[in-house]
């Protein structure tokens, strides 16, 4: 977009340098106020594939057809989690069953639905942390 010639080595310096700083940033934020947030607790994740950087002298892969199941040295499962609080959207029966059966094709009734307070996402990969522990990208990506 800027067409600026970034180098890789310098890229991943500087992630590396930004990456030491993630702790002490999550560590400072602040709760807010408990009248301010919704009353039901939500915590979700997802699964995604990242590409794995393969090193410049690295052999190049063999078989690139489709094959069922991992693909070893390929990709990394990353965890994307997200916790937000929300208010219950109270229904009568009547509206839940009319919701379950209505046509397709007619549009939605108008619902005043409650909207979600705020929704941190983080995401992480199971990676080995500076002290040489094994850290689940799937526990800590709730922090």
């Amino acid at each position: 977009m800027l067409e600026l010639d970034q180098r890789v080595d310098s890229l991943e310096r500087m992630n590396r340098e930004m990456a030491q700083q993630v702790e002490a940033y999550y560590a400072s934020k602040t709760t807010p106020p408990s009248e301010k947030e919704g009353e039901i607790f939500v915590q979700t994740a997802d699964g995604k594939g990242v590409p794995i950087r393969r090193p410049a002298d690295a052999s190049p892969i063999a078989a690139h057809e489709h094959q069922p199941g991992p693909k070893p040295d390929r990709k990394k499962m990353a965890t994307v989690g997200a916790m937000y609080r929300i208010n219950r959207l109270v229904r009568t029966l009547g509206e839940v069953v009319q919701s379950l059966f209505r046509d397709p094709q007619q549009d939605r009734p108008k619902t005043q639905r409650p909207h979600r307070c705020r929704k941190p996402m983080r995401a992480m990969l199971n990676h080995t942390d500076m002290d040489g522990q094994e850290v689940d990208g799937r526990a800590g990506g709730f922090g």
